[in-house]
């Protein structure tokens, strides 16, 4: 797994190298450099801010996932719940993001996020063998639908962004960032144990570790193209207070963007996602382990994805209004692999109102 990590590191670092050392192709600072030119809803540490600059933004993300799946293949309901009491049928997770950004000088830029998580998850649970006159269950038994639910507010992160690129028309945006553990991973609901118990992890609303997150991203300007890539990972500290931590994440993303007017962008963006398997387990999870797929730490292999967006960006045309930015993203996956039953994504949202002070 670590030889893919660092390949995509190594060719993102000499795909950048090789473009800021390309001449500044565009000789009107005014037509490059707008606020048109940021990057996808998905994108968080693209850009910095002038000195004493202040803007605030609120971005959503939502993930449908329906189904389970073991390596590239979908697994029946049927054939789960052979082995498993409960099993998942369908997952959304929204995180809604309230994020404050400042300039300390023209290159640095300091930026804070606080996280509100809701996750819902639709279970499938075996009803009472119906023992037939030989004494075996009878087959084709239907499924009985049952529904969990946890909010809450989630993680806080803490970025330090640097432009290290002076140039008009691009921008090298380094950053540093370190994850808060202020989401709780102690929430309880029904189980196949019991109506009171430690839910599975998927449904935890924070990590409960201190991470590092590191992340740089580059974008080129023209007077009506733009494009970018980003690379960023999420690297855990250590196990948490009950005795595990989530596995590291990767992701590298490419995108381009077109202007269509001078308030109205779309672009489409390629993104590869890796995430490394769940470390420890927690005790109390892992008593419904035998009966649940989602309660099994041995679940949480590694995950990799190949996901395609088309966005849009939007700044208010008005002078009156165009402080504010409307950026959306949706995501559909090209490509799912894990290790270990875990459910597969059907599509992911993104959006972000951003408002410059």
């Amino acid at each position: 797994m670590r030889y893919k990590t660092v390949f995509v590191f190594v060719l993102m670092s000499l795909y950048i190298y090789s473009s800021t050392k390309t001449s500044d192709s565009t000789l009107n600072c005014k037509a490059c450099c707008s606020k048109i030119s940021l990057a996808p809803a998905g994108i968080m540490t693209d850009h910095v801010h002038e000195k004493n600059k202040l803007s605030a933004a609120y971005g959503v993300m939502l993930m449908n996932m329906a189904g389970n799946q073991s390596g590239k293949t979908l697994i029946d309901n049927d054939v789960l719940l052979n082995t498993y009491a409960m099993i998942p049928k369908n997952m959304s997770m929204q995180m809604h993001m309230l994020m404050f950004m400042y300039g300390i000088s023209n290159r640095l830029t300091v930026m804070t996020m606080f996280n509100y998580n809701v996750n819902q998850m639709a279970m499938c649970e075996m009803p009472q063998s119906i023992m037939n006159m030989s004494g075996m269950p009878m087959p084709n038994m239907r499924a009985v639908p049952m529904r969990m639910l946890t909010s809450g507010l989630g993680d806080t992160k803490l970025f330090l962004l640097y432009n290290i690129l002076s140039k008009c028309n691009q921008r090298l945006v380094i950053s540093a960032g370190i994850n808060l553990p202020s989401g709780r991973i102690d929430y309880k609901g029904i189980t196949s144990q019991s109506t009171c118990d430690i839910l599975s992890y998927n449904m935890q609303i924070g990590c409960g570790t201190y991470n590092i997150l590191p992340s740089a991203v580059y974008v080129k300007e023209f007077a009506s193209f733009s494009f970018g890539n980003s690379f960023q990972a999420n690297i855990k500290s250590g196990l948490n207070n009950r005795n595990y931590a989530w596995g590291n994440d990767y992701n590298f993303s490419t995108w381009g963007s077109v202007k269509f007017k001078n308030y109205l962008s779309f672009s489409a963006r390629g993104e590869y996602y890796l995430q490394e398997k769940l470390i420890g387990w927690d005790n109390a999870i892992n008593q419904s382990s035998g009966n649940d797929p989602s309660c099994n730490a041995n679940n949480y292999g590694e995950k990799e994805l190949i996901n395609l967006y088309l966005g849009m960006n939007l700044i208010a045309p008005s002078k009156q209004l165009n402080a504010f930015s409307l950026q959306i993203e949706y995501g559909k996956p090209l490509y799912q692999k894990f290790s270990g039953i875990q459910m597969p994504i059907k599509n992911i949202f993104n959006l972000k109102i951003h408002y410059n002070f």
